[in-house]
C-alpha cells in the first residue's frame, strides 16, 4: 500500500491539479497562504513548503506589488528538457533505440511543416547546409551543429506543439550521443561520405518543401534518418569504446 502523501506533499498535488485541470493560465493568481491554510487545514509552514515545490518544478512564481501573491506561470521548454535529460542519464540508451524514436518523429515532423515555412525559416535551413558543402571534416563539430540546427528549424516550424517538443528533445537526445565525437583518421573516407549525405539529402528536402511535396518531404526524411543511423550507431560505440571504464569503488 502507498504510504499516505505528507501535508505538504498533498497541498502541492492538489494546487498542480487545479492549476492544469482548472486551465489556469500564466498570470493568474493563487489563493493567498491564509485562505490555503483555511482550505487544507494546514500550517502556514506546509503551505510554503507546497508552494516551494510548486516554484521549484516553473508552475508558479512570486510576485512582488501591489499586484504581488502567488501566480501561475508558463513552465519553460528547457526546464521540462532538464527533467528529462536527467530521467535518461539514468537509462543507458543505446543509438539504435534513439534512432528508432527519430525514424518516427522527423518524418512526421518535416511533412506537418509543409506550408508553414517562412523565408527566414527557408534562409536559415540554406545556412545550415552551407555549413556542410564543403564537407570539410576538420570542421566537424560545425557541421554536427549544423544538421542538428536543421531539424531544429523544422520543428520550429511545426504546427503541432507536442510534435515538435518531442522532435527537440530528440535533437537534444542526438547531441548528447555526438558530443565527444570526432573524425578519425582511419574512418576518414565513411565521414567525407557521411557529410555529403547529409548536405545532399537536406538540400532535396528543401527542395521538396519549397515545392509542397508532402509525400516526398516525408519519405526523403525517413531515408536521410536511416542513412545517418548507418553511420551514427557505429560511429557512437568508437567513441564509447574509447571512454575510460568508470573506476570500481
Amino acid at each position: 500500500m502507498r504510504p499516505a502523501a505528507k501535508t505538504p506533499e498533498r497541498i502541492a498535488r492538489a494546487l498542480r491539479a487545479r492549476i492544469i485541470e482548472g486551465a489556469m493560465a500564466p498570470d493568474d493568481a493563487l489563493p493567498g497562504e491564509k485562505e490555503l491554510m483555511a482550505e487544507f487545514g494546514a500550517s502556514r509552514g506546509s503551505v510554503r513548503e507546497a508552494l516551494k515545490s510548486l516554484e521549484f518544478q516553473g508552475m508558479i512564481c512570486s510576485v512582488p506589488g501591489p499586484r504581488g501573491g502567488v501566480r501561475v506561470r508558463a513552465i519553460e521548454e528547457e526546464r521540462v528538457f532538464d527533467y528529462m535529460r536527467s530521467f535518461f542519464h539514468f537509462q543507458a540508451l543505446e543509438a539504435e533505440q534513439i534512432y528508432a524514436v527519430r525514424k518516427l518523429v522527423e518524418p512526421a515532423l518535416a511533412e506537418s511543416v509543409v506550408g508553414h515555412l517562412s523565408d527566414s525559416h527557408f534562409a536559415r535551413l540554406q545556412a545550415s547546409i552551407a555549413v556542410l558543402d564543403d564537407h570539410d571534416i576538420h570542421a566537424w563539430a560545425a557541421q554536427r551543429a549544423a544538421e542538428i540546427e536543421f531539424h531544429e528549424i523544422l520543428a520550429e516550424a511545426c504546427p503541432n506543439p507536442l510534435l515538435a517538443m518531442m522532435a527537440r528533445f530528440v535533437n537534444e537526445v542526438i547531441r548528447s550521443a555526438v558530443a565527444g565525437t570526432a573524425p578519425s583518421p582511419t574512418h576518414a573516407p565513411d565521414e567525407r561520405a557521411f557529410v555529403h549525405a547529409n548536405c545532399t539529402a537536406h538540400a532535396a528536402i528543401v527542395a521538396a518543401l519549397r515545392k509542397g511535396d508532402r509525400a516526398k518531404v516525408k519519405r526523403l526524411m525517413l531515408a536521410h534518418i536511416e542513412k545517418a543511423e548507418q553511420f551514427i550507431v557505429p560511429l557512437h560505440a568508437r567513441t564509447l569504446a574509447r571512454r575510460p571504464a568508470p573506476k570500481s569503488s
